[in-house]
């Protein structure tokens, strides 16, 4: 066998064996089902991202086509970004949260708090549901599918700016 043989044959296993892994990494990130669990660790991660005021985190969790009081995304994004800004440590929780499963639709109701940690002020309180639905995400030009859990709807009030 030539040695430009040899190196296409090596060169060609190499790459089986890193898209082999890249297919086992990305179906076991895929999220197939949504436990009571599940959506409270979802909710910690969220309050995480609130808490370390990291914008593009707290969008992840956002299905582009969501409806965020009535908003998109788009047009949360600079009012999230503000708002962080101005509150120094930022505190969210949910309480009463009560998880509704119906397919692929998850309801989570609840009642969420964000304080400000550093002047111990309540900045808001109130009912909030949101409606997260699993969403087939393509990766690699569509040749791997993973699913994901994405927040499609969120109804809450939200202060006049």
């Amino acid at each position: 066998m030539r040695t430009s043989s040899k190196v296409a044959l090596i060169a060609g296993f190499c790459m089986l064996v890193v898209f082999g892994a890249s297919y086992y990494q990305l179906q076991s990130a895929s999220m197939p089902d949504l436990t009571r669990e599940g959506a409270h660790a979802l909710l910690a991660e969220l309050s995480e991202a609130c808490r370390k005021g990291r914008v593009s985190r707290i969008l992840s969790f956002v299905a582009p086509d969501a409806q965020i009081a009535g908003r998109t995304p788009r047009q949360i994004e600079p009012m999230l970004a503000r708002g962080l800004q101005f509150v120094k440590e930022p505190e969210v929780t949910f309480q009463d949260v009560t998880y509704t499963r119906d397919g692929e639709t998850v309801t989570l109701s609840m009642v969420a708090n964000v304080r400000d940690l550093s002047t111990k002020e309540t900045l808001y309180s109130a009912p909030v549901t949101m409606t997260l639905t699993r969403r087939a995400i393509a990766h690699v030009g569509g040749l791997f599918t993973t699913y994901e859990w994405k927040i499609t709807r969120v109804d809450a009030v939200i202060p006049s700016e």
